[in-house]
Parts: C-alpha cells; structure tokens; sequence
C-alpha cells in the first residue's frame, strides 16, 4: 500500500520556518555598523559630500579615513561630526578652520599606520570617551586658536608617538573635566608658537583635567620671553609603568606644573625633569616637608622633595641627605640607592 505524504505536517513545518524568519527580520533590531568613508583628493570643505569618494558624507557612526588618495588639507566648513578619524597617508594632512567644530566620538583618533605627522587646526570637540593612538615618531598637532573641547569624556593615548597641543593665541582651555590618560608616548603642552602673541600662558589643558600616566610621559615646552607658563591639573594618578615628566624653556621664560594631589598604584614610578630654577618647577597639593616617596624621582638620581609654599624642583633630596641618622642599639639597615 503507498503512503500518502502528511500534507499537514509538511505545511505546519513550513509555517513555523516562516514565522522564525519573520522574528529575524522583524522582531530584532537593526545593527549599523561603522564604515570607512575616504577623504577624496580635493580641498572641498568637509561638510560638503563632494569632499569624499562616492560623494558619501560620513555620517555620525562612520570614521573618516585620510589616505594618499586625500591630498594635503581641507577646512571643516560649518561643522563634521564622526565617530573618528583615521590616517595611513604618507604625507601630512591638516583639516584647518572653518565656521563650525570637528567632533569625533567613539573609535577615536588612530595614526598607528600614518608614516606623516597630522594637524587639526580646526576647533576639535569630543562626543564620547575615546582612544588616541599615534604610532612612534609621529606627531597628532592640535593647532589654531580656539581651543580643545574635552568635555566630560576621557582621552586614552596609546602608541609611541607624541600627541601635541599648540594653541597660536591666548584663548583659555574650555572648562573641561575629562581625564586624559598616557599609557605610551609623550603629551606635549606646546607654549613655543605663542609668543609674543601674548605672554603668561595659562592652561593650555583644562585646569579640572585629571592627569593620568601609566608609562607614558608629559612634557611642556615654552619659547623665549613667554613669561610664566603655568599648567595645572585636577590631580595626578600614576599607574602602573615607568613615567615621565619634564619640561624645556626658552630665556626669559618660567614654567610652573600644579597637579594638585598625587595618587599612585602598585608599580608606578615617575621621574622628573628641567626644572632647573627656583621659579619654575612642579608643585603638589599632598605631603608634608621632605621626601615624597621613593616612587618620585628626579634627573633619576634624586629623590622629589616637597617643600611648603615653593616649587618641587631639582633641589630633591638624595640618599647621601640621609645618612647622618643617629641609629640605636638594633639592626639597622643604610639604604646608599
């Protein structure tokens, strides 16, 4: 006897095959992923779609990629907004002002294929806490005259490179309270093109910028007859790696870094450098008279030493200060390094 085939069960598959593709297509939502959008080789404003190929305007979830197809510079025009910017070109590129801001969100800012050095001159505003990684020997420039709009968000800079701000006027540092953070490479707080557009520099970085170093370094450089520069931050958390901090002056000219309280994890060390005067040097809110801590050094032979009201300089104590100690009658231990 032949079988019939089991029509109902053969439709009810059917059915239930439909109604779980249905719930795919409908029920979940709709994930949009980042796309590359490239800079075409044009200086056409960069709100303007025919400024990148395909005449596609990145859009905010997108990252703008400059490449050696880019050319060398265009302006912002009345604004871009992407989730970041990336760049692999082998010569330099500037996105310079405009009437609007440059704001970059998420994926952040990412040089570590660039073989050139790059320059925002355009007013640059930060959506979201992001990365920043600029590969060795290469500089990111944040130039121009209005500043760095940090916000709330933090700053995370990877690579070996040197991320530089360099603003060409006196504008004041926006009142910004997002941490920014050095794992690798160098922050470089620039005062040189300033003068003698005006002189005593103050916060070139928000002075509620919380300043963390995690084996990188901070370096402030000053030009000649700048006066006194003076940089001062939300505090200091040195995390785990070797740090640094130093700074470099022109004659004439002062430099005065105020971190303010001073925190450190387990493994952190950082040394100091440059100072070299009694008016210009680093100073902190925390400790007493004396050394600060076998952690802080200075010119990597000394230790830090903090005096009330004055700056901490090169005037830090060595081991050779402590060894007249009177010692009783048990086990003592010099330490000579």
């Amino acid at each position: 006897m032949k079988t019939r085939p089991l029509f109902g069960l053969r439709h009810a598959s059917r059915l239930q095959a439909s109604l779980v593709t249905l719930f795919l297509t409908v029920g979940l939502p709709v994930v949009s992923r980042a796309a590359d959008i490239v800079k075409a080789n044009n200086a056409t404003a960069l709100d303007t779609a025919g400024s990148w190929t395909g005449a596609a305007l990145p859009a905010t979830t997108d990252v703008a990629l400059f490449t050696n197809g880019s050319g060398a510079t265009a302006p912002i025009g009345t604004g871009l907004t992407v989730a970041g910017l990336r760049y692999t070109n082998a010569a330099a590129y500037n996105i310079t002002v405009g009437s609007g801001s440059l704001t970059v969100g998420t994926s952040g800012i990412d040089l570590s294929a660039a073989t050139a050095n790059h320059i925002i001159s355009a007013p640059l505003v930060l959506s979201a806490d992001q990365p920043w990684n600029v590969a060795a020997s290469r500089f990111l420039t944040m130039s121009g005259a209005t500043g760095f709009n940090q916000s709330s968000f933090g700053v995370t800079q990877n690579g070996g490179g040197t991320v530089q701000f360099s603003p060409t006027t006196g504008t004041p540092a926006s009142a910004a309270t997002g941490s920014f953070t050095v794992n690798k490479g160098i922050l470089n707080l620039n005062a040189v093109t300033t003068a003698p557009t005006f002189a005593n520099v103050t916060n070139i970085l928000s002075p509620n910028t919380p300043l963390i170093l995690g084996g990188g370094g901070l370096t402030i450089t000053e030009g000649a007859n700048v006066g006194l520069y003076t940089q001062n931050f939300n505090g200091l958390a040195i995390n785990s790696g070797q740090s640094t901090a130093t700074q470099t002056r022109g004659s004439n000219s002062q430099v005065i870094q105020d971190f303010h309280a001073v925190t450190r994890t387990v493994g952190g060390t950082i040394n100091f450098g440059g100072a070299g005067s009694t008016s210009s040097g680093y100073k902190f809110g925390n400790g007493a008279n004396g050394i600060v801590g076998g952690f802080m050094t200075y010119g990597n032979t000394d230790f830090m030493r903090f005096v009330s009201g004055t700056n901490l300089n090169d005037t830090g104590d060595s081991a050779a200060a402590y060894t007249a100690d009177t010692w009783g009658t048990t086990t003592n231990t010099n330490v000579t390094a």
